[in-house]
């Protein structure tokens, strides 16, 4: 939750089921707003071995058990009764999809504050009686990638509030436009955050062939692929690249700079983007790199290549080019700078990268270096291969530069605690979390730090000491002081 509003989030939609109560407690402390969704199905399922040979007996019961759980939660501001639900286009959907709202209301009413919105996650919103019927009984519809029905729809009800409760990421402009220009439309929420193990490479792009677009929006990828790589967050928290964009249109950046070949052939997937890459750090002298500037606060774009000006000049960025001012340039090593000037020509915002030299030394940063002497804390540590000036060797275009082999880092850990998982945002790494030792992606990997064990509780005061090594490569140590009161899980 913490990484997510650091990226600009400002609510969450669980997916496709309630959530833990620490995690509710999280968005309370935080400040995040929560939809919190019921089903995945009722009394007809998506599996033959899904949640509906239940639903009969149990929804009531379910139901009651989240709703009275989290009725006083303050980040709870939407009760979502089910996602893409099978029977919603018939007339058994539309009855349950009253039955459930009327019991929430119920529930929720006798609370005795106020009642929270009541949504359903629909997907290809049309205009026949059957959809009409089905979401009448909600507060808010909520369209799942139908962003065509935002306009069409408020002229023949409008009355309806929307939400958009799953987008792709390459609609991102498409889907903040349209909360500018339509008040109807309260928010939007993205497939997905973060990347998550399952529905793997439903993210990866092609280089046609194979051609995703031909999959019915992506080709699955073999065995090691595991992972569904369509967040704006990889699984370890680290940034991808619709984050960068992302960034910009929630003003969390003024401006932000990405780059990929103009020439790789690569063909987006439906819940892909285009793989750009904060770096600048390529393969092949002259190769023609496309560079994407964004920006919402900036009227127009510098970029500088090793001092010169590769831009024609300061180039346009506003609403009309998708916040985006795109500029090719072959690639020769060096700096390359973004420089983002306001509407009155002052410099606003800078961006920089600079070409990498040989990986000579390992980097650590951790989230917290203090944390309470508690099994229910954790400090999350990230490793970075970086060169000796300290610029990340990131391996760019891993894929074809033949001389770049990411380096495996090896953890230890000294001193009242243990390592609990080491991983890395690569989603064909199969290798387990528990292993001491991950071969980095893109740079990086991640350590999670835990005080104590299973067998012993943690001191009340201490330090870890963290040490990540590497052939050839200077090691790092990274030291956690146990501090403060026990935390009651």
């Amino acid at each position: 939750v913490e990484l997510l509003k650091a990226n600009g989030y400002n609510a969450i939609r669980t997916s496709h089921n309630p959530v833990s109560r620490a995690f509710v407690d999280a968005c309370n402390r935080l400040g995040v707003l929560l939809m919190e969704e019921a089903f995945d199905c009722w009394d007809a399922g998506k599996n033959s071995d899904d949640y509906h040979l239940f639903f009969e007996d149990w929804w009531q019961r379910d139901i009651a058990s989240m709703v009275l759980r989290d009725r006083n939660a303050p980040a709870i501001v939407f009760w979502s009764i089910g996602n893409e639900i099978p029977n919603r286009h018939v007339a058994r959907g539309a009855a349950l999809s009253a039955a459930l709202s009327e019991y929430i209301r119920h529930l929720d009413d006798a609370g005795g504050g106020s009642r929270r919105a009541i949504t359903s996650a629909y997907p290809g919103v049309g205009t026949d009686a059957a959809t009409a019927a089905f979401l009448a009984p909600l507060d808010v519809a909520g369209y799942n990638y139908s962003p065509h029905g935002f306009a069409r729809d408020h002229v023949t009800h409008p009355a309806r509030v929307i939400a958009a409760t799953e987008t792709f990421p390459e609609s991102s402009v498409l889907n903040f436009n349209a909360l500018q220009d339509y008040p109807w439309v309260v928010g939007t929420f993205i497939w997905t955050a973060i990347d998550y193990i399952g529905e793997s490479s439903i993210g990866a792009n092609g280089h046609s062939p194979p051609d995703p677009l031909a999959c019915g929006g992506y080709c699955p990828a073999p065995w090691s692929y595991h992972i569904s790589f369509c967040g704006d967050l990889d699984i370890v928290g680290g940034q991808k690249p619709q984050a960068y964009l992302r960034r910009v249109l929630w003003n969390v950046s003024a401006l932000e700079m990405a780059v990929k070949p103009a020439d790789d052939g690569e063909v987006i997937a439906s819940w892909g983007f285009p793989d750009e890459r904060q770096s600048w750090s390529w393969e092949e002298q002259k190769r023609l790199m496309r560079v994407n500037l964004y920006s919402t606060r900036c009227s127009c774009v510098l970029l500088a290549l090793n001092g010169r000006n590769v831009s024609e000049g300061c180039v346009n960025v506003s609403r009309a080019t998708a916040y985006t001012a795109t500029v090719r340039v072959p690639y020769e090593p060096g700096t390359l700078e973004a420089t983002g000037f306001d509407a009155r020509g002052r410099a606003i915002a800078t961006r920089t990268f600079k070409t990498s030299g040989p990986a000579a030394k390992l980097r650590l940063a951790a989230d917290r270096t203090t944390i309470r002497p508690s099994r229910a804390d954790l400090s999350y540590v990230t490793v970075e291969v970086v060169d000796a000036d300290g610029v990340l060797v990131a391996c760019a275009n891993e894929s074809s530069l033949a001389a770049c082999v990411p380096p495996t880092v090896r953890f230890k850990l000294e001193g009242a605690g243990e390592i609990t998982a080491v991983g890395s945002g690569d989603p064909t790494d199969a290798s387990s979390f528990h292993q001491l030792a991950r071969k980095t992606f893109r740079g990086r990997a991640t350590a999670i730090i835990r005080p104590g064990s299973p067998s012993a509780a943690p001191p009340r005061s201490g330090k870890l000491t963290l040490t990540a090594s590497s052939a050839g490569l200077a090691s790092a140590t990274l030291t956690i002081e146990l501090r403060g009161g026990e935390v009651v899980s």
